[in-house]
């Protein structure tokens, strides 16, 4: 078994008492990909069924029952279009079609059903107080659309445990203050609704999300991929939201939940009211909403191949990668580029005495990192998806007669995260202002000191010289010229089904691939971890961050990802309210792609290090989704304690 089920299995150890662990572990079943379609069955029929009495929903995943697809890959990072389970009964899923594919669905489709009968059955039979009204819901279900708001939450949770139940991982929850507006509108509309009853049905929805939440999690608990997309440009420049958007921003605030997401789309004419709830959910640690500026994104998908209506509705993968909902298999996360490592191996294997100009050197950098590019998206091709009949049933394919795994679907890309970048930047800098321009060492002398290990005054110099994130001369088109490398090597790359590749310059490696890159010239020490997505040096303020971040080219191949993240203490927003609010509101008009924060300061995080017991709830943004301080490993505490701390020296 891989070392991912087991540190699963670790933390469910650590979650329920010891006697059902073990009698539970005994009795696991894990399930691989040989026959995914008669496992899937079998994991229906034998799971168990989990009721809360204390919730208006029935939400039940059985964790002792895992799908491993031995030597593939199985479909994940995606959306599924959940309209599909409101607006059909479960019976009309399936195509028609007579071919090996849809008969696996079909087949699959019997033990859904199957399911769900089981499912109404343990409720009839359960002390649960509204057994009744749920054991109705699920009966209409197998026939008939969502008749109301709170039928319409139950689908979405019944669809949503089947797909993590069936083996997908990092899935997230789409536009759901579009898709549940009709049901929401009729239901205040005929007096069966009011905005307090469906905060509350809301309430208890975001509560059994969260439940699994450490089942659910991938590389670290938190990162479970559940992100609920709100808000967007309605295609005319105008602005999409409802009372759905602003519910969904309160309850955010109020729950403090690190799962699941808020991510908020945003453009120009997005009102204040958002931002000033997205900031008070902000502003109490949660890290959400992440923002994502469609008067940018979405031309930029457009003009890559995306059906314009379909780059409208776009939502995101597990954490910020732009994906069309519903109708994409594209694994957005499918590998990880370290854009320093190719540098390093320079000045590894180059006779540096032959290199007596920056741009032979650049040039060589490029050599090394175009072969690294190739190496990496062969890698992402090495493994083929395992069918998918269960999520399949929940897209809206392109050709319903294939399975997602298969090409079903209309887009069918792959796409990278590149880590690294500010600390190529600035290690370039470093070497062209040392050796090319001052001519204070050569490029052996240089390597020798980085090899040797920086003194701690150089080290601190050349931290100090840092210019990615700046307006400095040479940031941006050094980072440009990179970019143009990267997008250049995969411009002509196809995926095994046909689609196209692009990248990003945000990646959850950090501080995994720091540990295996050696020193750099940027003052980082070997095994150190990388520059976090599109972040500055100590002292940077956002708002330089965010100019930096709004003047680079997003065009072309380049647009998988690229988020502004910093730190603001609390002091900062609760004193300064309505001018950081104004700050968000222009900064989206500076043109940033995307952007995420941490509010927190460097002694809260330093206190809940030393005594996590005393700080059980406090949650941290990471990458791209919000976890529990206590959870998370030794090594991110301490990059959310540097950073913080740099944030509080400005």
């Amino acid at each position: 078994m891989s070392n991912k089920y087991l540190n699963k299995l670790l933390r469910m150890s650590k979650r329920i008492p010891a006697s059902e662990y073990l009698r539970a572990l005994i009795g696991i079943w894990v399930y691989t990909s040989s026959d995914i379609t008669g496992n899937i069955c079998k994991i229906l029929r034998t799971s168990r069924i989990y009721i809360n009495q204390d919730s208006r929903f029935v939400y039940s995943i059985d964790p002792w029952k895992i799908i491993w697809a031995r030597g593939k890959k199985i479909v994940s990072n995606n959306t599924p279009a959940y309209e599909r389970i409101l607006k059909y009964g479960l019976k009309e899923l399936c195509p028609s079609d007579i071919n090996p594919s849809v008969e696996k669905r079909r087949r699959v489709l019997d033990g859904v059903i199957a399911y769900a009968t089981k499912l109404q059955k343990a409720v009839e039979h359960s002390n649960h107080p509204d057994k009744a009204i749920i054991a109705a819901q699920l009966t209409n279900m197998q026939t008939k659309p969502a008749s109301d708001f709170r039928e319409a939450l139950q689908r979405i949770l019944f669809a949503n445990s089947l797909i993590w139940q069936a083996g997908h991982r990092l899935n997230g929850l789409g536009h759901l203050d579009s898709i549940l507006e009709p049901y929401y509108t009729e239901g205040v509309s005929d007096g069966t609704l009011t905005r307090a009853a469906a905060k509350d049905l809301l309430r208890d929805f975001l509560k059994a999300l969260h439940e699994y939440y450490w089942y659910k999690s991938q590389v670290l608990v938190g990162d479970t991929g559940q992100i609920i997309i709100l808000g967007g440009d309605d295609g005319k420049g105008g602005y999409v939201h409802n009372d759905l958007t602003e519910l969904f921003l309160e309850l955010s605030k109020e729950l403090v939940l690190p799962d699941p997401k808020i991510l908020l789309r945003v453009n120009k004419n997005t009102p204040r009211r958002l931002y000033e709830l997205s900031l008070d959910s902000i502003a109490t640690g949660c890290g959400a909403p992440l923002f994502t500026n469609d008067d940018v994104v979405i031309p930029q998908l457009i003009a890559f191949g995306y059906d314009k209506e379909d780059a409208y509705k776009y939502g995101t993968s597990a954490c910020w990668e732009p994906l069309m909902v519903g109708k994409s298999s594209d694994a957005n996360n499918a590998a990880s580029l370290n854009l320093l490592k190719p540098l390093l191996a320079v000045f590894d294997k180059e006779k540096l005495s032959d290199i007596t100009l920056f741009d032979d050197l650049f040039s060589a950098y490029a050599k090394s990192l175009s072969n690294e590019v190739q190496n990496v998206f062969a890698l992402s091709q090495a493994k083929p998806f395992v069918e998918a009949p269960l999520l399949s049933l929940f897209m809206d394919l392109d050709d319903p007669s294939k399975d997602i795994s298969e090409g079903g679907c209309k887009y069918n890309g792959v796409g990278i995260t590149t880590v690294g970048m500010a600390n190529a930047v600035n290690s370039l800098q470093n070497i062209k202002n040392l050796v090319f321009d001052s001519k204070e060492l050569s490029l052996s002398e240089l390597n020798s000191k980085r090899v040797e290990g920086f003194s701690a005054e150089w080290a601190k110099e050349l931290k100090e010289n840092a210019i990615f994130g700046h307006d400095l001369e040479g940031a941006t088109e050094l980072t440009e010229k990179i970019k143009v490398v990267v997008s250049t090597e995969i411009a002509d790359f196809r995926t095994n089904l046909g689609g196209k590749a692009k990248f990003g310059l945000s990646s959850p490696s950090y501080i995994d691939s720091g540990k295996t890159t050696g020193a750099s010239f940027d003052g980082r020490d070997v095994g150190e971890p990388l520059a976090v997505h599109i972040s500055g040096a100590s002292g940077l303020a956002p708002t330089e961050l965010v100019s930096f971040a709004s003047g680079l080219d997003y065009s072309g191949n380049k647009f998988n990802g690229n988020v502004v993240d910093f730190f603001v203490s609390p002091n900062f927003t609760k004193n300064n309210y309505d001018k950081f609010v104004d700050f968000l509101m222009l900064s989206q008009k500076r043109g940033y792609f995307q952007m995420q924060m941490n509010v927190v300061s460097a002694k809260t995080l330093t206190e809940a290090r030393k005594n996590p017991k005393a700080f059980p709830d406090l949650v941290v943004r990471v990458w791209g989704f919000s976890a529990y301080f206590k959870d998370l490993p030794d090594s991110y505490k301490d990059v959310l304690i540097e950073r913080a701390l740099a944030a509080e020296s400005r």
